[in-house]
C-alpha cells in the first residue's frame, strides 16, 4: 500500500524539531514500527513527518542514584541490554524481551512505544507499573505527566500534537523486589493478547511487603491494579492467595472484543496471566511457593 502525499523534516537538533512541531499536521517518526504502517494504510494523513532520528539528546540512558531516565529515542534493545538498567530495576529488560523479534527491537523506541499506546504494549505496561514520569516537551515548555494518567484509551493519550516525549524518568524501586512477567501471544513474539507484568518484595518473616501488577491487553488501555495489590501486602503469598488476588484482577479488567479473543477468553487470560506471575515473582525471592 502507498502513504499519503507528506513533506518530510529532518531537524538538527531538538530545538528545530520542536518549532516544527508547533506548527501542527506533523507526525513524529522514531524507530518507525508503527508509524509506517499507519501510513502505508492511509490511517493517518500528516502534511509532513517529521524524522527524529538524528536527535542523539534524545537518545541516552542515565542512571542516577535514585531513578533511571530513558531518553524518549532510545531504542528498545539498548534498554535490554544495559546491564545497569537490570542490575537496578529488571523488569524493563525482561518486559522488553516479549517486544517482537530482535529486529524490531533494534528499530523500536521507548518514546514511540508509549506515544503509540497499545493496549497490549509491553512497555507502555511496564511504565504504569513502576510509576514512571512521562517529560513532554513543546515550545510553550515542557511538563511532566504520571505514566498512569498519560493513557486515556487505546492509541489515545494526553500528549498533543504539539508536544513531543523526550524522556521517561523511573524511580527505582525497593531492591529485595523481584519481578516477573507472562503473556499469552499467538504465536512465537506475536503482539500480546494478554500480558501480566508483576513485582513482589518480601519481608524478612515472608509476608509481602511491596506488590505492583499491571495488566496490558485487559482492557482499552494498559492499568495497574491497586486492588489486587493491596489484598496481597501483609500476607504470605500462598496458592489461595495468588488465586484471589487473580480473581481480583480479572474482575476488575474490561477486555474489548477482537479477532484474537473474545471478552470471556480474554478475561480469562487476564487471570491465568496474572496468577503465574505473581507465582513466579514469588517463587524468585523464596525458591518455593
Amino acid at each position: 500500500m502507498k502513504p499519503p502525499v507528506f513533506e518530510y523534516i529532518r531537524p538538527a537538533d531538538l530545538d528545530q524539531a520542536i518549532a516544527a512541531l508547533g506548527e501542527g499536521g506533523v507526525a513524529p517518526l522514531a524507530g518507525g514500527q508503527s508509524l509506517m504502517q499507519e501510513l502505508g494504510r492511509r490511517h493517518r494523513r500528516p502534511r509532513a513527518v517529521l524524522d527524529l532520528n538524528r536527535l542523539q539528546e534524545l537518545d541516552y540512558i542515565a542512571v542516577g542514584d535514585d531513578q533511571v531516565t530513558l531518553g524518549a529515542l532510545t531504542r528498545y534493545r539498548v534498554v535490554e541490554r544495559c546491564a545497569e538498567v537490570a542490575e537496578r530495576i529488571a523488569l524493563l529488560p525482561e518486559a522488553l524481551s516479549y517486544v517482537g523479534h530482535a529486529t524490531i527491537r533494534h528499530r523500536g523506541t521507548v518514546g514511540g512505544s508509549l506515544a503509540y499506546a497499545d493496549p497490549s504494549g509491553e512497555f507502555p505496561c511496564a511504565a504504569v507499573v513502576l510509576d514512571a514520569r512521562i517529560v513532554l516537551t513543546s515550545t510553550g515548555g515542557s511538563r511532566t505527566v504520571s505514566a498512569e494518567d498519560f493513557f486515556i484509551g487505546p492509541y489515545s493519550t494526553v500528549r498533543t500534537d504539539t508536544e513531543l516525549i523526550t524522556a521517561i524518568i523511573i524511580g527505582l524501586p525497593p531492591a529485595h523486589v523481584t519481578w516477573a512477567v507472562e503473556e499469552f501471544s499467538r504465536r512465537h513474539r506475536d503482539y500480546a493478547v494478554v500480558a501480566a507484568e508483576v513485582g513482589i518484595g518480601l519481608d524478612d518473616s515472608g509476608r509481602i511487603d511491596y506488590a505492583r501488577i499491571g495488566v496490558a491487553g485487559g482492557g482499552p488501555t494498559v492499568r495497574r491494579h491497586r486492588s489486587a495489590e493491596d489484598a496481597l501486602v501483609g500476607r504470605i503469598p500462598t496458592t489461595a492467595l495468588i488465586a484471589h488476588a487473580a480473581a481480583l484482577v480479572a474482575e476488575e479488567s474490561s477486555p474489548i472484543h477482537s479477532v484474537h479473543a473474545d471478552v470471556e477468553h480474554r478475561r480469562h487470560l487476564v487471570r491465568v496471566m496474572t496468577g503465574r506471575a505473581i507465582s513466579k515473582a514469588s517463587t524468585k525471592r523464596t525458591g518455593e511457593l
